[in-house]
């Protein structure tokens, strides 16, 4: 293992948000979504102006008559929120749901791009799922490889196989993607980190992720 990464997770970059709505099949669109403290001023703000108590940027979609929302809450930072006009517990249940699948859509989405990057080089490369598990091989003999985990609130990446400093570049981007600029990023290194990067299949990929 070159290293192991933790990290608080974030809906963080716009454009991975907008595949995770395409993994899921729906169509998005964007908007500005307001809350309101009822029903009421919700009904009302059609005639008069200004009882939203907040409003927010949003890239829109629907899926089994479910709105979803991923509102932009702050630069680098997205939340997803789900409505429906009558909530039963079956109605619910599908909330819920959908906010899973679009965590876990977020994630592959996140994984993709990397992959895309390790694929140019000409390496083979495949995905493995294990629950809440992303593993990655790639290589000649699929030797190398970065395992994503996630809980629902952190993530954690561990590299294996790669040689030198190489494999910080390798997740960069991933990093990017699933946690805020500003978070503090707890990382173990390990002895091979210290090693010279000589293996050619690395070398090519240590150009595509400069």
């Amino acid at each position: 293992m070159s290293h192991c990464s933790k990290y608080p997770f974030t809906f963080s970059d716009e454009e991975t948000v907008v595949r995770a709505f395409r993994r899921m099949g729906v169509e998005t669109s964007y908007d500005i979504i307001a809350s309101y403290n009822n029903e009421l001023a919700k009904k009302l703000s059609k005639y008069i102006p200004g009882l939203e108590t907040k409003s927010a940027k949003a890239i829109c979609g629907n899926k089994d008559g479910i709105n979803m929302f991923a509102c932009k809450i702050e630069d680098n930072r997205f939340e997803l929120i789900c409505e429906h006009p009558h909530i039963t517990d079956i109605v619910a249940e599908r909330m819920n749901e959908l906010q899973s699948e679009f965590y876990e859509a977020y994630i592959d989405s996140a994984i993709n791009q990397m992959v895309r990057k390790i694929e140019n080089t000409g390496l083979p490369t495949k995905i493995e799922k294990e629950g809440n598990q992303r593993i990655v091989l790639f290589g000649p003999a699929y030797e190398y490889s970065v395992i994503v985990s996630f809980d629902g609130n952190s993530i954690q990446e561990e590299v294996s196989g790669v040689k030198g400093d190489f494999c910080l570049s390798l997740t960069e981007e991933l990093e990017n993607l699933l946690s805020h600029p500003n978070v503090d990023i707890e990382t173990t290194y390990k002895e091979c980190f210290q090693v010279q990067v000589e293996d050619k299949s690395l070398q090519v990929l240590k150009l595509e992720f400069q």
